[in-house]
């Protein structure tokens, strides 16, 4: 379960910026929650914070029932093992494989050598980059590097998963697939968050009954209207080309 209890961020000398005011929200343990709203509301604040990486100026955070801040030093890496991440700049180690960063996130887990890199080619099949296991990540293009990102966030089977802006550089067919993982994992009783405002992942919110949530200035409106029209600032879709069966290039 993730909670938040009256969060604020503040940014600045004196925090005259705030990125995020006074934020009360519960991600249940099998729900998925897409966050909708404007360039500039909050939404990738909102999934650093979730994910423990930033640390509120005011409020509580809490992860699996845990305060994160008064977890000790020691304890934040174990609990952040524990949850997939995709944020909206895509990080991963351009000089390394594709198959040596998506390792990256078992390897912290002491996971024995072969296991790790079997789960991992099998983590990139999944999103159709079998033939891109050695690939290095820097010659990859924005939407094969995004997929990259999206295997390393789920092949640890994360006990959360967050989403900033997934689908910003895939295709509709790749975007199906992400939303399918993105299913099963809750199903499977994981808290996901999506920000988003993607017509194809607000379309997928509405018919698998997700919770729509606004985000505009850094607070959270309540409720979103399910049958409004979608917001004009759905991203564009970047295609590229569609790997074929087996996950080669076509």
């Amino acid at each position: 379960m993730i909670e938040l209890d009256a969060v604020t961020v503040r940014y600045g000398r004196r925090g005259e910026v705030v990125a995020l005011e006074d934020v009360d929200l519960v991600v249940g343990s099998g729900e998925v929650v897409v966050v909708t709203g404007p360039s500039g509301a909050g939404k990738s604040t909102l999934i650093r914070v979730m994910a423990g990486v930033l640390p509120p100026s005011s409020g509580v955070v809490r992860l699996f029932g845990h305060d994160v801040q008064r977890l000790r030093a020691s304890s934040l890496p174990r609990l952040r093992r524990r949850i997939g991440l995709v944020e909206q700049d895509v990080a991963l180690v351009d000089d390394r494989t594709a198959l040596d960063n998506v390792a990256l996130a078992l390897e912290v887990r002491g996971m024995p050598r072969r296991e790790v890199r079997a789960r991992a080619a099998e983590a990139l099949g999944a999103v159709g980059l079998a033939w891109y296991v050695d690939a290095v990540c820097g010659d990859l293009s924005a939407g094969e590097r995004a997929r990259v990102a999206i295997a390393r966030a789920l092949v640890g089977d994360p006990a959360i998963l967050l989403l900033d802006e997934p689908t910003g550089h895939l295709d509709r067919g790749h975007t199906a697939d992400l939303l399918c993982h993105v299913g099963d994992l809750a199903a499977a009783g994981a808290p996901v968050v999506i920000a988003s405002n993607d017509a194809d992942v607000i379309d997928a919110a509405r018919s698998n009954d997700w919770r729509l949530v606004s985000l505009d200035r850094g607070r959270i409106e309540f409720p979103v209207d399910m049958d409004a029209e979608l917001p004009d600032t759905a991203p564009n879709i970047v295609p590229f080309p569609v790997a074929a069966a087996g996950g080669q290039p076509e």
